[in-house]
């Protein structure tokens, strides 16, 4: 069971070893990428929560 864990562990390592990583300026620019899509995503979710709540409350008067 050790030697299994082991074997697993050297096979994890191995793999780590093949990954090719973003270089820090690729890193940076795609997490300014998600952030800016995220605040456009919750602005266009807020607007449109905005609409619907006036259309609801503009059907029950």
């Amino acid at each position: 069971m050790i030697q299994r864990v082991k074997d697993f562990i050297g096979s994890v390592i191995v793999e780590f070893k093949r990954i090719s990583w973003p270089s820090r300026r690729q890193l940076f620019a795609s997490s300014v990428l998600v952030l800016i899509f995220t605040f456009l995503l919750a602005g266009y979710i807020g607007i449109v929560d905005f609409l619907i709540l006036k259309v609801i409350n503009f059907i029950l008067r």
